[in-house]
């Protein structure tokens, strides 16, 4: 009889669940089918034909059934966890909740217009009848959309996060010290003992010094200056030609 039971097929009718159904009482009847053991409005058997046990002559069958809505599938070992304490007598049964039955699915070529390397899928759902397969592909695209739009949120916002910090690197180039000894930086012993031997020792020293005449110091070749111009474009920075620093001098 449980395993009959669970094949049990329902649609809601009304919306306030658990829903405990009247008590019934059957006799004089041969077989009892699942049209017979709900008739209170509550909820539509969607297969009424469907045998649930045979009685026996001078027999009685004497029920009450609690109806849960869920979702998914529940054991009905999880289902003592939440009816911890049933009533004497009662049965607990496996929750089939999902109206689907059966999914399959396969992927053909197909064309579209000259193009012959397009993909089609085809899905065949089966149902309870609660829904149409129709209805539960649509609610099953509507969720996984759900689900990947919180992706799609957490990128949107770590995108966000990311612009602010570019925002804020301007403010970052004020906080420099420019007092910083050139030694505290990452370059290679040789392009800090030229430097040294120009007497420019400190970050303000290297900035206020064109361009040009650094090319002309001893042991500075096309390479380290290169290899300065990367230190100093990662702090924001940059050398100037002798021009640019007259020009500068002019606007304060």
């Amino acid at each position: 009889i449980v395993m009959n039971l669970k094949q049990i097929a329902l649609k809601p009718i009304i919306s306030e669940f658990p829903h405990l159904t009247p008590e019934i009482e059957i006799r004089d009847k041969e077989e009892i089918c699942a049209g017979d053991l709900i008739s209170d409005g509550s909820v539509e058997v969607l297969n009424k034909d469907l045998h649930i046990a045979t009685l026996m002559p001078g027999k009685t069958f004497k029920f009450q059934i609690e109806i849960s809505k869920g979702r998914g599938y529940l054991p009905y070992e999880k289902m003592k966890f939440i009816r911890s304490t049933p009533p004497i007598g009662t049965i607990l049964i496996d929750g089939l909740f999902s109206p689907v039955r059966k999914v399959s699915f396969n992927v053909e070529n197909t064309r579209v217009g000259q193009f012959v390397d397009y993909e089609k899928l085809i899905l065949e759902v089966w149902t309870t009848g609660a829904k149409t397969p129709q209805d539960a592909v649509k609610e099953a695209t509507s969720l996984m959309n759900r689900h990947f739009s919180v992706v799609a949120e957490r990128q949107r916002l770590g995108e966000e996060e990311e612009t602010k910090e570019k925002k804020a690197e301007p403010e970052k180039k004020q906080t420099i010290d420019l007092n910083k000894p050139l030694s505290e930086l990452k370059l290679n012993t040789r392009i800090i003992n030229g430097l040294t031997s120009a007497k420019i020792e400190t970050l303000n020293d290297l900035l206020s010094t064109p361009k040009e005449k650094l090319e002309e110091i001893k042991n500075l070749g096309k390479k380290s200056i290169s290899e300065l111009e990367d230190i100093l474009k990662e702090m924001g920075l940059q050398l100037k030609t002798k021009e640019e620093l007259a020009k500068q001098k002019v606007g304060k």
